[in-house]
């Protein structure tokens, strides 16, 4: 499962360059994975997210990621990045 985790951990290295505020996002990601609610992440539950990414990411259902799945994830998942920050800068100003 370790080399399973190591791309998404990765490829959303960039996205620290985007001036997120990571702690208000670990604290919602953390409410998440949490499902039962009892203030703790375990395997089951954060393995739980994964399975559910992969199979988001999996369109021909294969049960293999292929690079231009794992593209057009990563490309519309930056498309939806460039959004939510357009609109966070546009209430601000």
């Amino acid at each position: 499962m370790k080399y399973l985790i190591a791309p998404f951990v990765i490829l959303s290295m960039p996205l620290a360059a985007q001036g997120f505020e990571f702690a208000d996002k670990a604290k919602d990601h953390f409410r998440r994975l949490d499902t039962n609610h009892d203030n703790v992440v375990t395997e089951k539950e954060y393995m739980h997210t994964v399975k559910v990414r992969f199979d988001r990411i999996d369109t021909n259902a294969d049960g293999v990621l292929s690079q231009e799945e794992m593209r057009a994830y990563w490309v519309a998942k930056q498309k939806q990045m460039e959004a939510y920050l357009n609109k966070e800068r546009g209430e601000r100003d």
